[in-house]
């Protein structure tokens, strides 16, 4: 029942201004710091990565750990795998192809588990103002 309500709690911040969250996750936090935690990592999803500007999603692929990208960019939507190479220098973009024919077998816990953690990534460069999706 508690991961409910977090996943209700975060898709209604998830509905409102930016500006709001902020105060709102810091209120939730004085009462309850593991529902706040629960619903901060509810609140940014893997897919909000397509909503970042060409040098955030820069600064996101830098904090990535280069397993976790191969994985969580498995059997992803076409044009999120042409954003994120887009956005990679050529030897870079070049190694995370190599990666990725090589470890095409992730399972689907895998697979969510490493788009969970970029999430989180992005979730802490949005928080501390590093980036921002639009």
């Amino acid at each position: 029942e508690e991961a409910e309500t977090a996943e209700q709690m975060a898709n209604l911040m998830r509905s409102l201004p930016r500006p709001l969250r902020k105060p709102m996750l810091e209120e939730l936090e004085k009462r309850d710091q593991d529902i706040a935690e629960t619903v901060r990592n509810l609140l940014y999803r893997f897919e909000d990565i397509e909503k970042l500007a060409d040098r955030d999603m820069q600064k996101l692929l830098g904090q990535c750990q280069t397993e976790q990208l191969v994985c969580a960019l498995q059997q992803v939507d076409e044009s999120v795998l042409t954003f994120v190479l887009s956005n990679m220098s050529k030897r870079a973009k070049e190694s995370l192809q190599e990666e990725m024919e090589f470890k095409a077998n992730a399972t689907e816990d895998e697979i969510q588990e490493a788009r969970k953690g970029v999430a989180r990534i992005l979730a802490g460069l949005c928080d501390s103002g590093g980036v921002k999706i639009d």
